[in-house]
């Protein structure tokens, strides 16, 4: 699952045609950035806004909830728990556990909690839990940032040669891209697009919201 696509990033900075082969930035190129900015949106917001599936081993501690290291979760493969300390001979030797028997999951906030009908064995990598954490659909803001990121990056790639071909103040087209009087229209949506940048890093950060991406 992408955060965005060329179709968006086309209609951010309102080229003429869709990018291809022959356009400068290339589509190889645009995939590429695209590919780029989702690991930098990751890292703003330190954690993977796609479908990824975890294995993580806890160290009990005897507490009702165990939280898991990766939210929103979406679905939970195996909950396993083993009779064994780490370092016993017979470790591991799992025993697989039943959702709403031995345990709840609260899926936004990422924990599980553990039902009278289980009682762990405490100590460290007693429990093995698979799940798949992550967003079935794309925040918009996510979507938002992606998109704007790549769109600046766009932008500065046309707006960087057409300064180096002295065309600066024309209204220029580099294969099928079309920006018109770089050097006003241009750098005011630079200008715009940093503007949203750091507001929507700041959303990112503070967590996602529900608003859809609509164009």
């Amino acid at each position: 699952m992408t955060y965005t696509t060329p179709q968006y990033i086309q209609e951010e900075i309102k080229a003429v045609q869709s990018f291809s082969d022959t356009t400068y930035p290339s589509l190889q190129t645009v995939q590429r950035w695209i590919d780029e900015i989702e690991s930098q949106v990751d890292t703003i917001a330190g954690k993977s806004f796609g479908e990824v599936e975890y294995t993580q081993y806890i160290d009990y501690d005897g507490e009702d909830r165990i939280v898991l290291d990766h939210s929103p979760v979406i679905s939970v493969t195996s909950v396993k728990s083993s009779p064994y300390t780490l370092g016993d001979s017979a470790y591991p030797s799992w025993e697989t556990k039943t959702a709403n028997t031995d345990y709840a999951l609260y899926d936004k906030r990422g924990e599980l909690l553990v039902l009278p009908s289980w009682t762990p064995n405490e100590g460290p990598k007693s429990i093995e839990i698979v799940y798949t954490a992550g967003y079935s659909e794309i925040p918009g803001n996510v979507q938002f940032l992606a998109t704007k990121l790549v769109a600046k990056r766009v932008l500065d790639a046309v707006i960087s040669k057409d300064v180096s071909e002295r065309q600066s103040g024309k209204s220029i087209s580099v294969g099928s891209i079309s920006i018109v009087k770089p050097s006003d229209v241009g750098v005011n949506q630079l200008r715009k697009l940093d503007s949203d940048v750091d507001m929507l890093k700041s959303e990112v950060l503070k967590g996602t919201s529900a608003h859809r991406f609509n164009y």
